[in-house]
């Protein structure tokens, strides 16, 4: 017998599947319309949904198909940042990790919305160095994240109150 957070996370696991199988519907959009390098994200796209597809299909939410759902949440967004390279959209684009990370909670497991955004770091603070065109618009921030002093070290100023 199963409980209501198995019943959850199974049909979970498939509403993930299914929306991500939509974000490959749209890179063969811009795939189609002659997008530069839309062809190889579509395929990343595509092969980023198998594994999950696989596992939700046969109804597994263990701990690795929940994982492996949490490193699809990951590609498909930086696949849409990516192919929007250097155009308007670029930055309004990352707002999907956001989106795909909140969609990780109908998983009910903390651990996949942990691992999703450590790759997501890593992915921001790699691409910064090695490909920056691929994450920002705007040349690269080599000095990023900025050094910090610990809050007991800095020197505060009293605010002084009009009159």
């Amino acid at each position: 017998m199963t409980s209501g957070l198995d019943a959850l996370r199974s049909k979970g696991l498939l509403f993930l599947v299914a929306a991500n199988w939509l974000f490959t519907a749209v890179l063969a959009v811009f795939y189609l319309t002659g997008t530069p390098d839309a062809g190889l994200w579509l395929v990343c796209s595509a092969a980023t949904n198998v594994i999950p597809s696989w596992m939700a299909l046969r109804h597994r939410h263990d701990l690795a198909a929940r994982l492996s759902a949490a490193i699809m949440i990951v590609v498909q967004p930086a696949a849409i940042v990516a192919v929007n390279r250097g155009g308007e959209w670029q930055m309004d684009m990352h707002m999907y990790f956001f989106a795909n990370l909140a969609a990780l909670t109908i998983l009910g497991d903390w651990r996949p919305i942990m691992f999703a955004s450590a790759l997501i770091g890593v992915h921001h603070l790699l691409l910064n160095w090695f490909a920056p065109g691929l994450v920002f618009r705007c040349a690269p921030n080599r000095r990023w994240p900025p050094p910090r002093r610990p809050i007991a070290e800095q020197r505060w100023k009293p605010r002084r109150t009009p009159g």
